[in-house]
């Protein structure tokens, strides 16, 4: 009986010897397979791959590689499959693109200054394992929001007043720095005549700039516009009625065509004594 005893249990003691041992045996090459994994080189599976730029602000495509080894990273464009750079050497001519790469950083960075409207698009950083893994990145360019409003009519002696309001349709994005006037596509210069008056103010997400032309003349008519530097221009026709005394119609002059000079009230005199 003891003999049956301790057979059995000899028996039970090696059976779980032997579990013991292929569990060990497992969990050794589920480790080994796991290390093998994480020493392969992959991407940062918490960089962002979808990225809002505002026109004309800089944009940053970042390529984030752990366990980059000795491989290469490149950054291509999808649209014209445009090689952008390889490593940190740029390969385009565009002057616009740059790659930043501190010393000992894992970050392959593409920076695009002055982003345009038609830099939207896919892009992709590749890493030259085999196959090759990549990582795509999409780019989206908005142009900030701006809209110009005042009365297109207003009568010769009145104010004219437009305003300009521009803002940011980024979140956290910058806001244009300044606001600039123009009629009939040339700058205003505000120095040159005091009539013209300018103010600039902020408000939530965006400036509003307002344009005051006291004592309207005739020739204040004109094209208006204004823009901020990172929005497109926005235009508003202005024109400037005449009181009905305030030009005399004499000699086919129209009212709204002021005399651009001496010169030419001359030349009408003498043309009319010469009737």
């Amino acid at each position: 009986m003891d003999n049956l005893c301790f057979n059995c249990f000899f028996k039970y003691y090696h059976t779980c010897m032997i579990l013991f041992t292929l569990l060990i045996i497992y969990a050794y090459h589920v480790f080994a397979e796991s290390s093998v994994k994480s020493d392969e080189p992959d991407f940062d599976s918490l960089q962002k791959s979808d990225i809002t730029v505002a026109a004309t602000e800089p944009a940053y495509l970042h390529c984030k590689v752990e366990n980059q080894g000795l491989y290469q990273t490149a950054w291509i464009r999808l649209a014209d499959r445009q090689v952008l750079s390889v490593d940190n050497v740029l390969v385009t001519n565009d002057n616009r693109f740059q790659v930043s790469h501190r010393k000992l950083s894992n970050d392959w960075c593409l920076i695009i200054k002055h982003t345009v409207e038609k830099d939207s698009g896919m892009y992709e950083c590749i890493l030259s394992t085999d196959p090759p893994k990549r990582f795509s990145v999409r780019l989206n360019i908005v142009e900030n929001e701006i809209t110009i409003s005042g009365s297109k009519e207003v009568h010769e002696g009145d104010t004219i007043i437009i305003k300009c309001r521009v803002g940011s349709v980024v979140h956290n994005g910058h806001l244009p720095s300044a606001v600039w006037w123009y009629a009939n596509n040339t700058i205003i210069s505000f120095i040159q005549n005091d009539r013209f008056q300018k103010s600039t103010q902020s408000v939530e997400n965006g400036l509003v700039s307002e344009l005051r032309i006291a004592d309207a003349r005739l020739w204040d008519s004109a094209v208006y516009s204004c823009e901020g530097n990172n929005t497109p221009r926005k235009f508003i026709e202005i024109n400037v009625k005449g009181n009905d005394n305030a030009y005399s119609t004499q000699n086919g002059i129209s009212k709204t065509q002021p005399l651009s000079s001496s010169a030419n009230q001359k030349q009408n005199f003498s043309l009319e004594n010469s009737l």
